[in-house]
């Protein structure tokens, strides 16, 4: 294989592997360059709900698949069964970027809003568990937890308020699949703005 024929190859691995780990920072990362990631992709690598979620994981993986196919078969790929596995595998990943574009729902899993949201709230409840094995004691929570005494030396840090939830004893760190507010449609706002100038029209 000559020089020119591996700079192609090679550029497709780099470029793909490149693309998949900024992608897993983006995703499961609370690192300063996770953030950063986060940040340069919600205000100018933007194109749509879905870029992180299933945009940018499908073109690292075409990338991946071209690379290794065109290093492995820099001629008559289409002779070998490996061949053509790697260059539909290649196609495939490729429609999904595509198709990444398009602003329809996912899980919420897939999208990195929701990955923080339950890696923040997973540090909260061990920070919590902590302190209830420290204090020897455990925080009351649910809708029907009694409201927390007073403080005392054995709350100096305000620990019990801190870990017990909101007012209403809920967690303020909802464990539901629910899209985070960057991946919901804006028709839904629409809607309920339409919805509540109907019901002050029809009963001011």
């Amino acid at each position: 294989m000559h020089s020119s024929g591996v700079l192609a190859p090679v550029g497709c691995l780099v470029l793909g592997s490149m693309t998949m780990v900024n992608w897993w920072f983006i995703m499961f990362s609370d690192h300063w360059y996770g953030d950063l990631l986060r940040a340069i992709s919600k205000d100018w690598f933007n194109l749509g709900r879905n870029t992180d979620s299933l945009l940018q994981p499908a073109a690292g993986l075409s990338f991946m698949f071209f690379g290794v196919g065109m290093f492995l078969y820099p001629v008559d790929a289409d002779k070998s069964a490996m061949g053509w596995l790697l260059g539909g595998g290649a196609v495939f990943f490729l429609f999904v970027a595509v198709l990444g574009m398009f602003p329809f729902r996912l899980p919420g899993p897939m999208y990195p809003e929701w990955q923080l949201e339950r890696r923040h709230r997973r540090a909260q409840e061990a920070a919590r568990a902590n302190w209830e094995h420290e204090a020897g004691s455990i925080v009351p929570r649910g809708r029907h937890a009694a409201p927390p005494p007073a403080k005392t030396a054995t709350d100096a840090g305000d620990q019990y308020t801190r870990y017990a939830g909101d007012a209403g004893g809920e967690d303020p760190l909802k464990s539901s699949d629910s899209l985070p507010m960057r991946a919901r449609f804006p028709r839904d706002e629409v809607g309920c703005v339409v919805f509540l100038g109907l019901g002050e029209f029809f009963f001011p």
